[in-house]
């Protein structure tokens, strides 16, 4: 039997703060990660997840079975993603980039494009379509020690993740 789960991260930043900050995390699904590509898992495997966030976030994380410790960390994450304007100068990339962004235009108007930790502005709204390429870097967690529950043949587990910021 077998099981399809997913997830979504929405950002919002406050107009009000000088300053935006991310914080996400995923199933380290990549092929030559820690969990070696697999994303669904059965009693008494330890899945790995990555957590990217900006510097200045601190988090605390907390479970509602097994116990989470460190798998890793500074791990870069190459990353290639759409990124879509629809008549504004604004979107966002998915991660907190590591270094600098390189942009292929897909199609659409041309625009200048700056990135402030994963906001992108464009030098005027356009409608357009770029691609793209950075790297990215996160810090690994493992949960371990769930346990199966008589009568539940799907246990869930809820990894909660808080960030603060200065």
């Amino acid at each position: 039997m077998g099981q399809v789960t997913t997830s979504i991260v929405v950002s919002f930043s406050d107009p009000n703060q000088s300053k935006s900050y991310h914080l996400s995390a995923e199933i380290d699904a990549r092929p030559d990660g820690l969990n070696r590509g697999i994303t669904s898992f059965v009693i008494g495997d330890s899945p790995v997840y990555l957590v990217y966030k900006s510097s200045a976030v601190t988090i605390t994380q907390t479970t509602t079975a097994g116990g989470i410790s460190g798998a890793g960390s500074g791990i870069v994450v190459p990353v290639v993603e759409t990124v879509t304007f629809v008549k504004s100068n604004t979107a966002n990339l998915s991660k907190p980039p590591s270094g600098g962004v390189s942009w292929r235009h897909i199609g659409g108007e041309v625009a200048s494009l700056t990135v402030s930790e994963t906001n992108v502005k464009a030098s005027r709204p356009v409608l357009s379509v770029y691609q793209a390429t950075y790297n990215t870097v996160a810090t690994a967690y493992r949960l371990s020690g769930v346990s199966a529950i008589n009568g539940v043949p799907n246990v869930t587990v809820i990894v909660y993740i808080e960030g603060t910021t200065p």
